[in-house]
């Protein structure tokens, strides 16, 4: 599972990197890596409450894209 494309550029900005960093106790680098790879490391619980809270989105099915990523 993997965040939208769309709700991306909506947390790439210094203010929300730091907010999602904080709650995954890690670096605003990782951070920033980790949207440029659209990681599912975003997908935690911790990290979605963040996303949720900075976007207003609060339907999963808007913040999440299910596309099948087994090869």
């Amino acid at each position: 599972m993997k965040l939208r494309v769309e709700v991306l550029p909506k947390i790439d900005n210094v203010q929300a990197r730091i907010a999602i960093a904080s709650a995954l106790g890690v670096g605003e680098a990782a951070v920033k890596k980790a949207i440029k790879r659209n990681s599912d490391v975003l997908t935690k619980y911790a990290a979605v409450e963040v996303i949720k809270s900075i976007t207003g989105i609060t339907a999963d099915a808007e913040l999440f894209s299910l596309e099948n990523t087994a090869a």
